[in-house]
């Protein structure tokens, strides 16, 4: 199965979570991601654990899946989900 990148979508990426539908959430830097929640407090209420090779790490993100809420900027630990590519015949 092809998967494709697409950008952090909170609604996609709880389908994703749920087993809804096929995916993988991980960070711009590949990394996985296991989301915890998406509502905690304040200005990143997203969290979830980043996979790091010398253990897990608790992340938050704002609920684009960005840890920078300057516009315009990324970092290697934002989020993206990837997808089964719907030209591959799943969705």
């Amino acid at each position: 199965m092809e998967y494709i990148v697409k950008p952090y979508n909170d609604k996609t990426a709880r389908r994703i979570t749920d087993g809804t539908i096929k995916g993988f959430i991980r960070t711009r830097s590949g990394k996985n991601v296991r989301l915890l929640c998406n509502d905690a407090n304040g200005a990143y209420p997203l969290v979830g654990i980043i996979q790091l090779e010398l253990g897990d790490v608790a992340h938050q993100c704002t609920l684009t899946g960005k840890t920078d809420t300057r516009p315009n900027v990324t970092t290697p630990h934002d989020l993206v989900m990837f997808v089964p590519d719907e030209e591959g015949g799943e969705a």
